[in-house]
């Protein structure tokens, strides 16, 4: 028995909506944003590296098996939601991709028309392991990035005081922390609770934002504090 390829985004599936993927999903690659100067008397360009992979378009022709069409209402709305959300591919299991949907005008409109409709999603040029679950993480513990690019974990530290993060040598030094410090380096924040606590990262010039190297990482820090970590780790799509 063949299974029908299907797309989960926002937490409901094509299948919920009676939508059938109708064709082949085409995508573009990843690429490093790279732009290009013009040097008077220089043969060729200058490139110039803004150390960053742009996001990518990815492209699913959809039918909507249902013919009485009720229900174009719902999925316009479920595809019109704002912001970056999960999606998760039947083909590609053991990833979760991060998207927004970028072609949402006229959707409910083309549904009741024809029946068809092309959804294109603006991906992020990474997808993270499904498994990317909160881990206890021990001192002096080498932990392993799985991935083909850079990990930007979330570190959660448990202590007071202050302390200095070490990953491979690259050092992450806070100061006078109160019982707890999160550390989002995937979305770049630092808080306790609902509050930023940005203030307590020292600004020097060896101290660096944590990430996880491809492969292994050796991690210790000092003074009395735990530590927990969701690694993020993923891979270049």
């Amino acid at each position: 028995m063949r299974l029908v390829a299907e797309f989960i985004y926002n937490g409901k599936s094509t299948k919920d909506f009676d939508l059938r993927i109708i064709n082949d999903v085409t995508h573009e690659l990843s690429a490093y944003d790279v732009e290009t100067e013009v040097v008077p008397g220089r043969d060729g360009v200058l490139l110039l590296d803004n150390q960053r992979l742009k996001p990518v378009e990815r492209a699913f022709p959809l039918r909507l098996d249902d013919e009485v069409y009720q229900s174009t209402t719902e999925i316009a709305e479920w595809l019109g939601v704002k912001g970056w959300h999960d999606l998760e591919l039947s083909w590609d299991e053991g990833y979760i991709y991060q998207a927004t949907v970028i072609n949402t005008i006229s959707i409910s409109e083309v549904l009741k028309q024809l029946g068809k409709l092309q959804v294109v999603f603006l991906v992020h040029p990474i997808k993270y392991f499904k498994d990317n679950s909160k881990a206890t993480v021990v001192k002096e513990e080498t932990i392993v990035n799985r991935g083909n690019v850079e990990a930007h974990p979330l570190i959660e530290l448990t202590g007071s005081g202050n302390t200095t993060i070490t990953i491979n040598g690259r050092k992450t030094v806070l100061e006078d922390v109160q019982g707890s410090i999160t550390l989002d380096m995937k979305n770049r924040m630092i808080y306790k609770g609902n509050l930023s606590a940005w203030e307590k990262v020292v600004r020097e010039e060896n101290s660096v934002f944590p990430h996880l190297d491809i492969g292994n990482n050796k991690i210790s820090w000092a003074g009395d504090f735990t530590m927990k970590m969701v690694k993020n780790e993923g891979v270049r799509i």
